[in-house]
């Protein structure tokens, strides 16, 4: 992947991970439009469709409300559209496409931690914003929101750059190593384990919303 088309993928991921709790809340930064999005930048639309339904359910149910803080999905996204142009080299379609979405998964993880470190960070501005407020120099509190802001961005950007490198270097070492290697068969089981791990993530994460396990 060349350097240009990591900055942009850096710089959308910034973006959209303020989407997701920040900002606006577009719901751009949703695996489903966020990893066509990717696919259009990298050049390969149908896997980042692919990448984007597949990864969708698998915390559709964990939704950012108040101190719960689910796994960075739009991270993984795009994390797995890189991955597949990677591993495109090596794999026909759609098999690049289904193993790259299972090797993103970790990044969600990834991406919740990071999530964890700035929400904590921007715990000091909400104090300092009740400082300056009581002195009533309310105009600085919008100093606190944009700096708050910008450290989601460059959470989401670090962690984009990362997702993608790695996706990107392990990508094609296993395309190459796999290549004509995994035959039919392989490909359908590994359809059917993304489809029943997302179906039961979605169903777990509903239960647990309804108090049921």
């Amino acid at each position: 992947m060349d350097s240009n088309t990591l900055l942009i993928l850096t710089i959308m991921g910034g973006i959209l991970r303020m989407d997701r709790t920040a900002l606006v809340q577009t719901m751009l930064s949703r695996p489903v439009l966020a990893a066509p999005l990717a696919g259009i930048i990298i050049g390969d639309i149908p896997a980042g469709v692919l990448c984007g339904v597949l990864m969708e359910p698998v915390w559709l149910a964990r939704i950012p409300v108040g101190s719960r803080v689910p796994p960075d999905e739009t991270v993984a996204a795009i994390t797995a559209v890189a991955g597949a142009k990677a591993l495109s080299a090596g794999l026909p379609w759609p098999g690049y496409a289904l193993l790259a979405v299972v090797l993103a998964l970790p990044m969600g993880l990834a991406g919740r931690w990071l999530d964890f470190r700035v929400r904590k960070a921007n715990d000091a501005l909400y104090f300092d914003a009740v400082e300056v407020v009581e002195r009533g120099e309310v105009p600085r509190v919008g100093r606190a929101q944009f700096i708050g802001a910008l450290r989601f961005f460059l959470a989401g950007a670090v962690g984009t750059m990362v997702g993608v490198m790695l996706a990107t270097a392990f990508g094609s070492f296993i395309g190459e190593t796999l290549s004509g290697r995994i035959g039919d068969t392989a490909y359908q089981t590994l359809m059917a384990f993304v489809t029943v791990a997302g179906a039961g993530a979605l169903l777990t994460g509903i239960a647990e919303r309804e108090g049921r396990i």
